[in-house]
């Protein structure tokens, strides 16, 4: 059982990673933000 805090903060890590992303994905829909590879792309970096 001595790995099971560390398993829940493991846990908890990769779910507020995932909300963060799905929240910068709404922001960036609202206020009609371009994701950086769509700006290279468009700057003709890439």
């Amino acid at each position: 059982m001595p790995l099971a805090l560390p398993a829940l903060m493991t846990l908890l890590a990769v779910l507020w990673y995932i909300v963060t992303g799905i929240q910068v994905g709404r922001a960036r829909t609202r206020y009609k933000v371009a994701a950086l590879a769509s700006v290279v792309r468009w700057l003709g970096f890439a």
